[in-house]
């Protein structure tokens, strides 16, 4: 079957570029796939193209073009999408108008429970497929030393408030004269050429960061690596040498959370927010721990800490460890790619 796959020219941050090309390496191993431009002046010639290369299906791995699923379905061409939402709560208004053309052959990809419930709301005339944002887990090495008096705690996240940054360092703050840990931070921070580069990283928020290390006399225990969405094997090192990785996030577009995933391959514990669709991954008190979010997006500094806390009980962890390596072999796109092979020659 010949998947036609949109080259992005220009992407909003590393991170969407890495996970594009992820998906590309991902469907080569199961389909025959074609790359396609991403714009084109002339719709026309731009779907004769997709005839022209017997393409069975588009797909549409950055933000949906209402004008090509207009286009298809006024002139009648005999090709399919695959849509795959990256988020989906920014973007609700441009999705509602793509539902006006799709067809029960175009398949919507959804990533969470949260993600197909927000589709099903908009629409039922496009096929559903639940798959997560796929992992290679062949790629995670699991190091852990049983010897360490401390925790290795990582974060990995854009350079924004509604990821948790600070609510982590306050936590860590509380528990640093009764614990030894190190924070290791992957984010935009340090990377001045990266923040110059991508909008979405407020700089007030990376000011205040560095000043609560300062203040917080944090130095010595926190390590910031940059941004590693373009060296993944360090990011991945990084991970499989860890403890625990803490994603506290409130973000609006949080329809999965890969990173999640990415701890669990690499045998991490995770602490982890109520929110969206992150709940569907970590089981309170197996895999991790769930904090609380309150009505205005509030988290619970002290609830934060006592998960930390319980890290330190080498029972807990170990066994959170383990349950997160067993349940790391879900995500692999091996058994997700193959089912959507299934469904796509069913269709």
């Amino acid at each position: 079957m010949k998947v036609g796959f949109i080259e992005i020219k220009k992407y909003s941050n590393v991170s969407q570029k890495v996970l594009s090309n992820d998906y590309f390496c991902y469907f080569s191993k199961f389909f025959d796939v074609v790359k396609l431009e991403q714009s084109c002046d002339n719709l026309e010639e731009w779907f004769k193209e997709v005839t022209r290369n017997r393409i069975e299906y588009i797909f549409l791995n950055d933000w949906p073009n209402p004008e090509l699923f207009r286009h298809r379905t006024e002139n009648r061409i005999d090709v399919n999408f695959i849509i795959l939402p990256y988020v989906f709560i920014p973007w609700i208004e441009r999705y509602k108008e793509i539902m006006r053309y799709v067809g029960s052959k175009d398949i919507v990809i959804a990533h969470s429970k949260f993600l197909e419930n927000a589709f099903k709301s908009l629409s039922d005339k496009f096929t559903l497929f639940r798959m997560p944002i796929p992992i290679d887990c062949t790629l995670f090495n699991i190091v852990k030393s049983k010897k360490k008096s401390g925790l290795d705690i990582v974060f990995c996240g854009r350079m924004l408030p509604y990821k948790g940054l600070d609510i982590l360092l306050i936590a860590l703050n509380k528990i640093k004269d009764k614990y030894f840990f190190k924070l290791h931070i992957i984010s935009e921070i340090e990377n001045q050429d990266y923040m110059k580069k991508f909008k979405n990283i407020d700089f007030n928020f990376y000011f205040s960061i560095k000043k609560l290390v300062s203040d917080f006399n944090l130095k010595s225990r926190v390590v910031f690596y940059g941004s590693l969405a373009e060296n993944q094997n360090k990011k991945r090192d990084i991970l499989s040498h860890a403890d625990a990785l803490v994603h506290l996030s409130t973000d609006e577009g949080e329809t999965f959370g890969r990173v999640i995933t990415e701890a669990f391959a690499a045998g991490l514990a995770v602490i982890t927010t109520k929110w969206q669709a992150l709940d569907e991954l970590v089981t309170d008190y197996e895999n991790g721990f769930l904090i609380n979010i309150g009505k205005g997006k509030e988290i619970d500094v002290n609830e934060v800490s006592l998960a930390i806390e319980k890290l330190y009980d080498q029972k807990i962890l170990s066994r959170m460890q383990s349950a997160n390596i067993l349940k790391a072999k879900k995500y692999d796109y091996r058994i997700h790619l193959k089912d959507l092979q299934k469904k796509l020659c069913q269709t």
